[in-house]
């Protein structure tokens, strides 16, 4: 699909009427957030995770509602849970502690932006994912965006396991998505990942740019727009368990969490994306455009 047909579809199938001469392009006021991705990319490392104890999870979560409710968190608090602000143009942020890294993560609060969150889980081993995230975060004014700062197959100290957010439950990120949650129950809630084609058990699942589930065996109304929409934009997309029967992202412990919380099927969504589709959107912003406006696409229709 040529770019002139992704904007075309972005006009028809998201936006609706065109943008009146006057009014400023969107596109290019995300340019000046930037600084999003410069931050992910100067809170990553790659040495240590540390299993959070009690007492810095309570910390991390008080500071974590702090930042989502737009409050300064108190400095003691923030040293608990091993976290140090950080601000960029209409946005802050908490991240591991420069010099102390453990795996915290990186969290960022945009509070008048719009209902969607970006969450980043395995931006080391997923490949672009990182970039994608904090560029679709800038680009659709997304209220929060979440990256894990370690790469999820360190060793996790100190009783062992790998540092797989996707699977851990006592973690500063899953405390971060249900502190969203908790403070804009309208926001969805994007995780992205990546897989590859030539790993997959299936035909239908190699054949796919992206798997689009809401972590159940049912998709809700708005997983459905989601997936309708990028298939209108001209992207293979598949839509689990109907078309896809792998990738659905069911065991994923923050999709848990929120649901133990009392969110609605449709809240979390799990977005899988191919390494051929993750390369063109790290670098294609007219591409990377359309996808983020789908990501919108049936808000408010969760189940």
């Amino acid at each position: 699909m040529t770019r002139l047909a992704l904007l075309i579809a972005l006009a028809t199938l998201v936006t609706g009427p065109a943008q009146a001469q006057d009014q400023p392009d969107p596109r290019v006021e995300a340019a000046d957030m930037i600084s999003i991705d410069e931050l992910r990319r100067a809170t990553r490392q790659r040495d240590r995770f540390v299993q959070p104890g009690p007492a810095e999870l309570t910390a991390a979560g008080q500071v974590l509602s702090d930042l989502v409710a737009g409050r300064a968190p108190e400095a003691e608090m923030l040293r608990q849970a091993g976290l140090e602000p950080h601000s960029g143009e209409g946005f802050a942020a908490l991240a591991d502690v420069a010099g102390a890294p453990a795996g915290r993560g990186l969290y960022v609060i945009r509070p008048d932006g719009a209902p969607l969150m970006i969450s980043a889980p395995h931006q080391f081993r997923d490949l672009g994912t990182g970039r994608i995230a904090a560029l679709l975060a800038g680009e659709q004014e997304a209220r929060a965006v979440a990256f894990n700062t370690a790469p999820r197959d360190l060793t996790v100290e100190p009783d062992g396991g790998l540092s797989d957010l996707g699977k851990l439950e006592d973690t500063h990120f899953n405390l971060f998505h249900l502190a969203v949650r908790a403070a804009y129950p309208d926001t969805r809630i994007v995780q992205l990942h990546g897989f590859a084609r030539g790993k997959r058990q299936t035909a239908a699942a190699r054949g796919q740019d992206v798997i689009v589930s809401n972590a159940t065996r049912r998709p809700d109304p708005g997983t459905r727009a989601v997936r309708s929409c990028l298939v209108r934009a001209g992207f293979r997309a598949g839509l689990y368990p109907e078309t896809v029967t792998e990738l659905g992202g069911t065991r994923n412990v923050t999709w848990a969490r929120l649901r133990d919380a009392g969110a609605p099927a449709g809240t979390f969504l799990h977005v899988e994306i191919s390494l051929e589709l993750r390369e063109l959107l790290a670098d294609d912003a007219d591409l990377r455009w359309v996808f983020g406006a789908c990501l919108g696409a049936g808000t408010g229709e969760a189940g």
